[in-house]
């Protein structure tokens, strides 16, 4: 019996020393982790909406496809806002954020922040050529995906070639930004 019990006892303190051992660096690697990823998202929120100096998260019903809505400000006065959705791509959700000018109700800047999409073909979601695409969008009408000779006049956006899927998960995921913004929340 002994034979049994020692085996077992061995595995029960081995096992409870990598839990705690775990336990420990989560709890050390926690703070940094969100300071980290409070300051990537305070960065990239800069990034589509450059007007602003200071962003506030606003408490919001939010809907469908939307995960978080921040009102961004510059000394005192609203600018604008910066939506944070997302919509169904090849390789699952793709996350992303919108900027939102209230002077001119355009969109000002938009920048994926992540995705599950293939390797190689998703490469282009996060390149100048790509999101300087959506830069000056009117966000009154929606914004549509066209292979070959898009017009911003038309709120058109040319598709990345073989990354049909992705391309069009971005344009879905801007237009749950627009409807909200149009939909009065944002004006």
């Amino acid at each position: 019996m002994n034979y049994l019990i020692r085996p077992t006892l061995i595995m029960f303190l081995t096992a409870a020393v990598c839990v705690a051992a775990l336990s420990l660096v989560y709890s050390i690697t926690l703070e940094p982790i969100r300071v980290a990823a409070a300051a990537l998202a305070n960065a990239t929120m800069a990034e589509v909406l450059p007007e602003a100096t200071d962003f506030r998260e606003l408490e919001a019903d939010l809907p469908a496809n939307v995960n978080a809505i921040y009102e961004g400000s510059s000394n005192g006065n609203v600018v604008g806002y910066v939506v944070e959705s997302w919509a169904n791509g090849y390789g699952g959700a793709l996350t992303l954020m919108v900027g939102i000018s209230s002077e001119d109700s355009a969109i000002t800047g938009m920048s994926v922040l992540n995705h599950s999409e293939s390797p190689g073909f998703s490469d282009p979601l996060n390149t100048e050529r790509f999101n300087g695409q959506f830069e000056g969008l009117a966000v009154t009408v929606p914004v549509t995906l066209i292979k070959g000779g898009a017009l911003a006049a038309n709120n058109e956006i040319d598709a990345m070639t073989g990354a049909t899927i992705s391309t069009t998960a971005v344009v879905d995921a801007v237009n749950h930004a627009l409807n909200w913004y149009q939909g009065g929340s944002g004006r």
